[in-house]
């Protein structure tokens, strides 16, 4: 295994970075336009982000000259998952998760402060200056809106807060870097879990599959992208027809007490998740879709008996996510023993030993620098031990 990952590492070259680092610009004007501007395509919100799956496939088609002509400039699978990864994580920060969240965060406590609410003499005062938008003029013309960031006086009003949240937001991310290091052999080597989201780009960029050579996968790619391609006509000339594929809600079949409380069930047809689908272990379709009927049970039993509030699936799930990780830990507890033992002695290791120490020493430096932040922000100790244990978790 470590000489596979040794090997594989040795074959990444810069240039895959700096493809990536021109790549990431790109996917995030890419986004920001569909997902926050015109609200169409929301290429984030799904686990598989399509933006990076095209721009990889952009890649392939590209490399296919250069094999021919120049066979050692050729890009390796190595390369091309690193463009991947890079790009994906960029497209996380840049996506519609992080961009709803973040900048009304900032802008929130000083902009949307009236009179009414009285929130500057509830809760202004123990807002650091560092931490949000405080300018008056530039709070009036990002939420008025018709105006641009790119002014002397709105990127002074903006820089502080800008550049605290991206230290927190790189500091957490190099938290789960160094968490994935740690667990990475327990989940790969001794678990052996799959993961759905990085079979489509392995197979697209290893050079034995035949993926790309499979009439089926053809026969589907044309089908849908043909599908697709006329309700995108349709977007910009009304006059091509459009193809209804929306989902189909069979909750409106359901009008009287208590099986209206079923609400929105919707009936879909979506090709990518059929596709996604197949790659997932039988055990978590089975959940998903099991849960899934056993929370609208919840609610049609829960109008039954006339309770006035619904049992809401996002605050259950939370229950879930702390099972798991619990469940996570005891599984994993040999191991994260092993990984503790490595910091604590102190010879210099070699090779895989010496990864985890680094990984160990990094995680607590990271969760230390996080709590200091938390702490200054007007946190207790406490709180802000919990709010970085569920900032990982979102994130």
């Amino acid at each position: 295994m470590s000489e596979n990952v040794s090997e594989q590492r040795s074959n990444v070259k810069w240039r895959a970075v700096l493809i990536s680092l021109i790549l990431i610009p790109l996917n995030s004007y890419w986004i920001i336009q569909m997902e926050s501007v015109y609200y169409s395509g929301h290429s984030t919100a799904t686990s598989l982000f399509f933006n990076v799956i095209f721009s990889v496939l952009v890649l392939i088609i590209l490399d296919i000259p250069l094999k021919r002509l120049f066979p050692n400039l050729a890009f390796s699978q190595s390369e091309y998952l690193t463009v991947y990864i890079m790009v994906s994580q960029a497209s996380a920060l840049a996506g519609h998760s992080m961009m709803q969240i973040l900048p009304p965060a900032i802008v929130a406590p000083y902009g949307l402060a009236t009179p009414e609410n009285e929130w500057n003499e509830l809760f202004g005062r123990y807002i650091p200056e560092w931490l949000a938008v405080s300018d008056d003029k530039a709070l009036h013309e990002f939420i008025k809106g018709e105006s641009t960031l790119y002014t002397a006086w709105h990127i002074k009003a903006w820089l502080v807060p800008v550049i605290v949240w991206s230290a927190f937001i790189c500091v957490l991310m190099f938290v789960m870097i160094c968490i994935n290091i740690i667990i990475r052999n327990q989940w790969i080597d001794r678990e052996r879990l799959t993961y759905p989201i990085v079979q489509l780009p392995y197979e697209m960029t290893d050079k034995k599959s035949r993926l790309f050579r499979s009439k089926l996968m053809w026969i589907s790619f044309i089908f849908v992208g043909v599908i697709d391609t006329i309700n995108g006509l349709h977007f910009f000339f009304p006059a091509v027809p459009y193809l209804h594929l929306k989902p189909f809600d069979l909750g409106a079949f359901f009008n009287s007490r208590p099986w209206n409380a079923l609400g929105y069930t919707p009936l879909a047809f979506r090709p990518y998740l059929m596709g996604i689908i197949f790659l997932i272990p039988l055990d978590i379709i089975f959940s998903c879709w099991f849960f899934f009927f056993f929370w609208k049970a919840q609610l049609v039993v829960g109008s039954a008996l006339g309770f006035q509030q619904r049992p809401e699936f996002p605050e259950q799930s939370a229950g879930a996510y702390i099972s798991l990780f619990f469940i996570a830990l005891w599984i994993s507890r040999r191991h994260l023993w092993r990984s503790l033992r490595l910091l604590i002695n102190m010879g210099k290791g070699k090779g895989l030993r010496a990864e985890y120490k680094y990984a160990v020493t990094g995680l607590i430096c990271g969760l230390a620098i996080i709590l200091i932040f938390c702490w200054k922000m007007g946190m207790s100790i406490w709180a802000a031990s919990i709010f970085s244990e569920s900032s990982k978790k979102c994130f």
